[in-house]
């Protein structure tokens, strides 16, 4: 499977690579290495890292289209998840900014 793995310099996301790396998986990721960092990421013929840049919203759509299925950690759930579209991924990220909102105290 192709999956897509966002901050994927971080922790969670470079933890998450070597797993799907072990199990065989073709890994996209994409990071902006804001907290990540590069070195968390060891070079494999199965994973291609981009550089998110804040400026370049086309790199992240390039990424995404070519991705078969997109992934997210879910790290408020302490999960992983897939998603087969980016209406999905949408929704997703609609409703953890909604929860975080809601958990946001009023000023």
């Amino acid at each position: 499977m192709k999956v897509f793995v966002t901050g994927g310099s971080g922790l969670v996301g470079s933890t998450l690579i070597d797993l799907l790396l072990a199990r065989g998986d073709e890994v996209l990721a994409i990071d902006n290495f804001a907290t990540g960092r590069r070195d968390n990421l060891q070079p494999h013929a199965r994973l291609r890292l981009v550089e998110d840049k804040e400026e370049d919203a086309k790199a992240r759509i390039k990424a995404l289209r070519e991705a078969a299925r997109i992934g997210i950690a879910d790290i408020e759930g302490g999960r992983y998840r897939t998603f087969d579209s980016a209406a999905d991924v949408d929704r997703h990220l609609e409703t953890v900014r909604d929860r975080a909102l809601a958990k946001k105290p009023a000023r």
